[in-house]
């Protein structure tokens, strides 16, 4: 996560949106806290939703109708809602928005514009996870949590300052766009 604010900083943008996971989870929890540190100084605004495609996509366009310009999804189903919500409203990622999605996903290289995204490493975290179970199973105890470190990759959809304030919410507003 702080790769993707450092990144999107440096390129001006000062009006961030996130799409948040659901707070009653660690992962929401954490990942929220982190952002709101990071962007402490910034013009921030925040859709509190769940790990679910369906508010990526409500989010996405709630974000854009408070003017964000750069919007980071806080994990892989939101990243495709957003994607969905942008696509149907005829915005260009990486133009008129930058998009970070979660989540190393193939096909997100293989947009037209290739997503940047916050990556977790899945299976490694899975492996990770497995062993923990195991040890817990085989020592009759519970088993410990896990945190794992994250990395940015960063691709176009993140390449550039905001050219237009508030992405192309002219465009999803005038089409009418509801989710």
């Amino acid at each position: 996560m702080k790769g993707a604010i450092t990144r999107l900083r440096t390129l001006e943008h000062t009006r961030i949106g996130y799409l948040a996971g659901p707070q009653d989870t660690s992962t929401g929890r954490e990942r929220l806290a982190v952002f709101n540190a990071e962007t402490n100084d910034l013009n921030t605004v925040i859709y509190q939703g769940g790990y679910r495609h369906k508010e990526g996509y409500v989010g996405t366009l709630s974000l854009l109708k408070e003017g964000a310009t750069a919007i980071i999804a806080g994990d892989s189903m939101m990243t495709f809602g957003a994607l969905e919500a942008c696509h149907n409203a005829g915005i260009t990622i990486g133009e008129e928005l930058a998009l970070v999605g979660f989540d190393d996903f193939i096909f997100l290289r293989y947009q037209p514009t290739p997503l940047s995204v916050i990556d977790q490493d899945v299976a490694t975290l899975g492996t990770l996870a497995a062993r923990s179970l195991i040890t817990a199973i085989n020592s009759a105890s519970a088993p410990v949590g896990l945190q794992h470190p994250t990395r940015f990759i960063s691709r176009l959809s993140s390449a550039y300052p905001p050219t237009v304030p508030g992405g192309g919410i002219r465009k999803l507003l005038a089409q009418g766009a509801t989710p």
